[in-house]
């Protein structure tokens, strides 16, 4: 934000916290303390009303951080003050009241989450719509106050404000996908996904965007990264828009083709095959269906089994360690089931910490040996000493 010489307090609080009034700026870098900047951004996005005290200490200690939260605030508050006429060389920015405090209303303040409301609905009115809400969407310039995203009140108006961003530009983006204007279309996702890099409907945006621009190699990348991502950072598989974008992609790269030697050779493997297939959850079902339908016709045992990855230690399930340790055990596990199996049986990832397998020709017995023997492959590494593989399978009944 450039330095305001104006009466008009600006304060900005997306992606970072600072205050430009009267010519003066005051940021993190001269505040050094977390707790007055949060006492500050309160009274602001508060001003317009007279605040308790104990609605303030709830705001500030809520899990119990201090034994006499009343007691610290007003110390706080007085740092606060200290520290706002010192810079601004101005009394009373903070009125103290009888167990309480405001913001003077004597004092102009714009917010830029305000105004990125303001433009927002001036936008749905406007025969502009396009200009408008591009204007409204460069004010967002990142998560509300995202260094103290700990706090409950602070997460609140976070989500609020991504979600506002998000819908929003979602509107922008149809926009330019109904006039065709592809490389707009293409920019805009690329920002959006910087705030949100795991919504599904911005990446079929992006992706849509890219074929219609000729830049199918990109877009194909872009469908195998953020695939592996859900599955490593959401254990799920891509949404059926994300995955028909990718199917389409697919059909444009096969051309008329009469000759039935050249199809063979692209249909081929390379290599002669020496470990178990590997395949995403998709092609897994279909394969599944496929053997199932067989059956009968060959008389043969086919056995599914479900293979769990499970942390040992007793870190919180939503750690970073905890995540690491799950990637790292699924990463090891897939090495395991790939030189354990046989080039014709198959795999896939079924969820963040779960594998299925596929074993074609395989007694109840045998399959007892094959997962015995994954087991003990698996306790010789060393993420087995934070791990364990548990194990269910069944033989594939084909129903009447």
């Amino acid at each position: 934000m450039k330095k305001n010489i104006g009466k008009i307090m600006q304060v900005t609080v997306l992606n970072k916290f600072e205050i430009s009034y009267k010519g003066f700026i005051l940021n993190v870098d001269a505040i050094h303390s977390n707790m007055i900047e949060l006492l500050l951004v309160y009274m602001l996005t508060h001003r317009n009303k007279e605040i308790p005290s104990s609605e303030l200490a709830e705001a500030l200690w809520s899990d119990d951080e201090s034994d006499n939260p009343l007691g610290a605030l007003k110390n706080l508050m007085y740092r606060l003050r200290k520290l706002l006429k010192d810079t601004f060389k101005e009394e009373n920015i903070i009125i103290t009241g009888r167990g309480s405090y405001t913001f003077n209303p004597a004092i102009k303040v714009a917010m830029d989450v305000e105004l990125f409301e303001k433009h927002l609905k001036a936008s749905k009115t406007s025969t502009s719509k396009t200009d408008d809400l591009i204007e409204a969407l460069n004010l967002y310039q990142g998560s509300f106050l995202p260094k103290q995203i700990k706090y409950h009140w602070i997460l609140q108006q976070s989500v609020y404000y991504q979600s506002l961003y998000n819908s929003n530009v979602k509107v922008l983006i149809e926009l330019l996908k109904k006039n065709k204007y592809y490389d707009e279309m293409e920019s805009w996702c690329i920002k959006a996904l910087k705030y949100d890099s795991l919504d599904e409907g911005l990446h079929s945006y992006f992706i849509f965007a890219l074929i219609k621009q000729g830049k199918d190699n990109i877009a194909k990348e872009h469908y195998v990264a953020i695939k592996q991502r859900l599955y490593d950072e959401l254990g799920v598989e891509p949404s059926a828009s994300l995955q028909e974008l990718y199917q389409t992609i697919l059909r444009k790269d096969n051309d008329r083709q009469l000759d039935l030697v050249v199809i063979q050779q692209d249909l081929k493997e390379q290599g002669i095959p020496n470990v178990a297939f590997y395949c995403d959850y998709n092609v897994f079902k279909e394969i599944y269906r496929l053997e199932a339908r067989q059956l009968n016709r060959l008389g043969i045992a086919i056995h599914c089994c479900l293979i769990t990855c499970d942390v040992t230690l007793s870190i919180p399930e939503t750690s970073k360690m905890y995540e690491t340790i799950t990637k790292k055990m699924m990463e090891t596990l897939k090495l395991i089931l790939e030189k354990s199996l046989r080039a014709g049986d198959v795999i896939s990832r079924y969820s963040k910490s779960q594998m299925v397998t596929l074993l074609p020709t395989c007694s109840y017995e045998s399959t007892q040996i094959i997962m015995k023997r994954v087991q003990e492959e698996f306790a010789k590494v060393d993420i087995s000493k934070q791990g364990k593989l548990s194990f269910d399978f069944k033989e594939i009944i084909l129903e009447e």
